[in-house]
């Protein structure tokens, strides 16, 4: 399993190379959070590869003709938010898989923290401020604050 969490490392450094995230700090940075915050290696192998399949540089058939396999491939294609669906029917997909589940959680909270850190929230960030905090209050019933303290 080590075998494929440094392949899955090395694919998502490829395909988030050269594109900057929040604050303009290198894209790769944020799976390699969600990553950190996991337990086991398929969470971290899930992580690592969480916004992948969404770039378009990558398929989930490739990631299964790249040996990982269907329980990986199943939750980052989850975790895959299809063109044209709407933000909350994709919370409803994923909500029944453990495995995505427990990654989005990592993501809203990774999310979420790099959005509030800014003194002066955009418009746009208290929007996706509001829909990361409805999206977790879904998939786990809590709220999203009370959890960064334990994050």
């Amino acid at each position: 399993m080590k075998n494929s969490l440094n392949k899955a490392i090395i694919i998502a450094s490829k395909i988030h190379k050269g594109k900057k995230g929040r604050n303009r700090e290198p894209a790769i940075l944020h799976p390699i959070r969600v990553m950190s915050k996991m337990t086991d290696n398929n969470s971290r192998v899930v992580a690592i590869l969480h916004d992948v399949v969404e770039s378009k540089k990558i398929s989930i058939q490739e990631l299964k003709d790249n040996g990982f396999n269907d329980k990986i491939c199943k939750a980052v294609d989850l975790l895959s938010r299809k063109k044209g669906e709407k933000y909350f029917n994709y919370i409803d997909r994923l909500k029944n898989s453990k495995l995505a589940c427990k990654v989005k959680l990592a993501d809203l909270t990774d999310n979420y923290i790099r959005r509030k850190q800014y003194k002066f929230a955009s418009k746009i960030d208290m929007q996706k401020i509001k829909k990361y905090k409805k999206a977790y209050k879904i998939l786990t019933g809590n709220s999203l604050k009370s959890a960064i303290k334990h994050f």
